[in-house]
């Protein structure tokens, strides 16, 4: 008998392989938002304060996405595919566990369906839960 959890855990371990195993130049491509955060959280890490570019403060950052990505810009260092990795490792950690719940709480007919469909494609986890 399959445990509700073995497709979403099949669907997990594949999303950290292609993280830790695909060549780290497609994370350093940050963009936007990510770039932005990602810089803020360098400049908290080395003690310059909230400040993109270490001259004026910010106009503001989401303090629990920051409080996630300081400890790791500290762990992954200078290294901004080190820094990625982890970020997506904990994300793909985090979605993985709300499936747990998630799937926990779901009728018996949609247990399999509804993990792998969140951690595969949120919006279709979306459409799921919508009927």
């Amino acid at each position: 008998m399959h445990h509700p959890a073995m497709p979403a855990l099949a669907v997990a371990v594949a999303w950290l392989a292609i993280i830790w195993l695909w060549p780290a130049s497609y994370l350093t491509l940050t963009v936007d938002d990510s770039f932005y955060y990602l810089q803020v959280a360098r400049n908290l890490a080395a003690g310059h304060g909230p400040t993109f570019d270490q001259v004026s403060l910010t106009n503001g950052f989401h303090p629990l996405w920051m409080a996630l990505l300081v400890p790791i810009v500290r762990l992954g260092g200078p290294s901004t595919g080190t820094v990625m990795r982890l970020v997506l490792t904990i994300q793909v950690g985090l979605v993985f566990a709300g499936t747990l719940t998630l799937a926990r709480t779901a009728p018996a007919g949609r247990r399999f369906v509804i993990p792998v469909a969140a951690l595969l494609d949120p919006a279709a986890y979306r459409a799921h839960i919508g009927e």
